[in-house]
Parts: C-alpha cells; sequence; structure tokens
C-alpha cells in the first residue's frame, strides 16, 4: 500500500501536470506502490527503480516497471508525455544510492539528467525535486560527511547541510544552471524554469501552529525575487523539450 506521503504528493501536485491520456514515467518508485496506486486510477504510469523494488508488490504491474537506473535505453522506445523525480536527484551519482558521493558522481547527474530529456516525446515535460544545497538545514538527510553536520545531529537532533563541502549531496539553484547548460551545449533542445515550491506536499502536508509557520514562511521565500536564494529549502525544477 502506498504510504501518506506519496500518496499526498500524487494527488496534491502529480497529477495536477497529467491526464489519463499521458505516459507517465516515475524515477526512483522505491516499493512500486505509486505505480501500483496510478494504475488502479487508470493512469499509464511506469517506473523504475535501482535498489528498492518489492517483487511481491509488481507482480500485477512487473511488465510497467524495470529494475534499473535512468537511461535512454529503458522501456525500450516508448517516449514519455511526463517525467517525475521526486527528492530523487539527490541520490544519483552516490555510492549504493545513499549520501556519500562517488567519484563520477556529476557525469551521472548528467547522464541522468540527458536520458530524462531524451526519453521525453517533444513538448514533454519532467519535474524534479531535491533539497537546496544552500539551505542550511536539510529535513529528510543525515550529512554525515561533515563533523559539524555530526555535532548539531548529536547534541541537537537536527539535520544541517553544509554548503561549502565538496562532499555535500545536494544541488544549488547555480549548480542546475551550470548542468543545464552543459546539456544545451551537447545539442539537447528544451527550457527550463524554477518552480514556486510553496505549496510542496512533502513539507507542507502536516496540520497544526508549526506547519502554518512553515507554509507561511514557504510563501515568502518563493516569491521570484528570493526563490532561488539560499532562504529556499527545495527546488523544484521543471524541463519542458522542444
Amino acid at each position: 500500500m502506498i504510504n501518506n506521503k506519496n500518496k499526498e504528493r500524487i494527488d496534491e501536485l502529480l497529477l495536477k501536470y497529467i491526464n489519463k491520456k499521458s505516459k507517465v514515467l516515475a524515477c526512483g518508485v522505491g516499493d512500486g506502490s505509486e505505480i501500483v496506486y496510478l494504475r488502479s486510477k487508470d493512469y499509464q504510469a511506469y517506473g523504475i527503480d535501482p535498489s528498492r523494488l518489492d517483487k511481491k508488490k509488481i507482480t500485477k504491474i512487473k511488465k510497467f516497471i524495470e529494475n534499473s537506473e535512468m537511461s535512454p535505453n529503458i522501456f525500450g522506445k516508448l517516449k514519455f508525455d511526463f517525467i517525475y523525480a521526486f527528492e530523487v536527484f539527490e541520490h544519483v551519482g552516490c555510492i549504493n544510492y545513499g549520501t556519500i558521493l562517488s567519484k563520477d558522481y556529476y557525469n551521472k547527474r548528467l547522464f541522468f539528467l540527458k536520458s530524462i530529456i531524451k526519453k521525453l516525446k517533444k513538448n514533454g515535460s519532467c519535474f524534479i525535486t531535491t533539497g537546496n544545497k544552500n539551505f542550511i538545514i536539510d529535513i529528510g538527510h543525515f550529512h554525515k560527511y561533515s563533523p559539524i553536520a555530526k555535532f548539531f545531529k548529536s547534541i541537537l537532533n537536527i539535520n544541517i547541510s553544509v554548503p561549502i563541502s565538496k562532499q555535500n549531496f545536494l544541488f544549488n539553484y547555480r549548480d542546475f544552471k551550470k548542468i543545464l547548460l552543459i546539456l544545451k551545449s551537447q545539442g539537447l533542445n528544451f527550457d527550463y524554469n524554477f518552480e514556486d515550491m510553496s505549496f510542496y506536499p512533502s513539507i507542507t502536508r502536516k496540520t497544526g501552529l508549526k506547519s502554518f509557520f512553515i507554509r507561511a514562511y514557504l510563501k515568502i521565500v518563493n516569491i521570484k525575487l528570493l526563490r532561488e536564494s539560499f532562504l529556499n529549502p527545495i527546488i523544484g525544477l521543471k524541463i519542458k523539450k522542444r
């Protein structure tokens, strides 16, 4: 069964971008429950995951899921109207898909994005979400490469990002602009923009006073003037193939 976090991301975010005629690819589907859920709602969903597929859960839909990394060869000649990767990009190029960068992580991330664009139909889009390296707090990950991060985790139980560390596995807005410029120089034809993430369910789905202030903060830092700054905790990258 799909967990609440993934269900809310699909219901409140993904379904705004797709319709039941769209061929949709999910990157990093974990146990496969996202594809089971989307297929149960009659969406033409496919998924890939190189590490965590639960074969028992995907028996009935195994032809729609591949145990693979992102590449132009997945699902043969099939191309997609929409591809998404929610909180997956930061693990691309990491050892065992964790949070320790491999030596060739940058080339792997370049290949990941290039493969996505190649697998899109003309005018197809992709949506990628990931934490912002320059935002000091990282709710979802422990930055164990850093003594400073270890200190904050052990004393205050807070996960912090260390933006200046070369071992930081996150990207910032500048990193994305740089890698997208490389892809354009290789002849790929696409447009991109950074989306307003003030509504992102992974952060805003909870209720209560604390969540109220989080939502208010996200609305402020997602105005265009501040969106690409160190104040914004999450990056939402949308790419459209031309």
